[in-house]
């Protein structure tokens, strides 16, 4: 077997999954390795795949396997910096999805666990208009206050990372909401000084134009303080 995808649904039956891998013809040649020509290497492992497919859904494998780069005359593609699960739960989500409005939420728990190297998959590869959704939902439920800049820089449009400019202009919209949203947390987090130091045009851009956004924001977490100090006070009284 080339992967076993119960790793990714064990909230499943060995009877459900299998019916799944049975639903769909490309997911069961890639869970079953049929007439797979190229080899993914990665942290932990390898995994094989079908360069025909890969190219048709992904404008960075069909330049990749069309000219003659190292990956079309070895057959191999290194992916040295990710771990092998996540480079296998990118490649079944890539052959079972058939449309960018699949959410999958089977796999959310997998996403979630693999979520950094996943997108990173995804970015890679510019799979934003089979992805899409999947990326969309699972950066709703993994961003933090430590993380969240280092997601809206890598979200910004024109990167060279998602094909899909609504995918992008959506992820970075996210991010925007969530560091409103959580703003007291996300400045009291180390990640803003270092945003500051290594991109602080990113900061300025999203502070001029969140300049109201933010404003609100600060004077709701003013008045949080100021009720907090105040019911401190009256329980000294």
């Amino acid at each position: 077997m080339n992967i076993d995808i119960s790793k990714f649904l064990p909230q499943l039956s060995d009877l459900d999954i299998q019916k799944k891998i049975e639903s769909s013809i490309l997911l069961q040649m890639l869970v079953e390795g049929n007439h797979a020509d190229i080899t993914f290497k990665a942290q932990g492992g390898l995994v094989k795949a079908h360069h025909c497919f890969l190219a048709t859904v992904s404008p960075v494998f069909g330049a990749m396997f069309k000219h003659p780069m190292k990956e079309q005359l070895t057959s191999i593609v290194d992916l040295s910096s990710m771990d092998i699960e996540a480079v296998k739960l990118f490649l079944v989500l890539l052959y079972s999805t058939d449309n960018k409005s699949d959410e999958k939420q089977e796999f959310f728990m997998a996403v979630d666990e693999h979520f950094d190297d996943f997108y990173e998959a995804c970015c890679m590869y510019q799979v934003g208009n089979r992805l899409g959704l999947i990326i969309r939902n699972a950066m709703r439920r993994n961003l933090t206050p430590e993380n969240c800049w280092y997601f809206h820089k890598k979200s910004e449009v024109g990167n060279g990372k998602l094909e899909d400019i609504y995918s992008m202009e959506s992820l970075k919209c996210i991010c925007e909401d969530y560091i409103l949203d959580n703003f007291e947390e996300v400045i009291d987090s180390d990640q803003i000084i270092c945003a500051m130091k290594d991109d602080p045009e990113v900061v300025r851009d999203f502070v001029v134009l969140n300049h109201h956004n933010l404003k609100r924001e600060m004077e709701e977490i003013r008045g949080a303080s100021r009720k907090r100090k105040k019911v401190r006070i009256n329980m000294d009284d």
